[in-house]
């Protein structure tokens, strides 16, 4: 789990996903996981349309991280860093 101050300098790094108007698709949950082979973090930003009603950025997160195995970092707004 990265330290507050990494977390900080994640959430100023560039998107690595965005989730669309479709939500979260199987398309997007196998790219999520490739992208975290690769690399030890990754951040995926929520598109408001993704998001319906009632529907909070946190709980898409958690339902992201638990479908690819991996941990929840950080959630900011509509962003959230995933790690391995």
């Amino acid at each position: 789990m990265p330290s507050k101050k990494e977390r900080k300098g994640l959430m100023q790094e560039k998107v690595d996903v965005q989730i669309g108007k479709r939500g979260v698709t199987d398309q997007i949950i196998e790219y999520i996981r490739e992208r975290l082979k690769a690399a030890p973090f990754l951040k995926v930003k929520i598109l408001r349309s993704a998001l319906g009603e009632g529907t909070t950025a946190k709980q898409v997160a958690t339902d992201v991280a638990g479908k690819v195995h991996a941990k929840l970092a950080d959630v900011r707004g509509n962003m959230f860093v995933l790690s391995h």
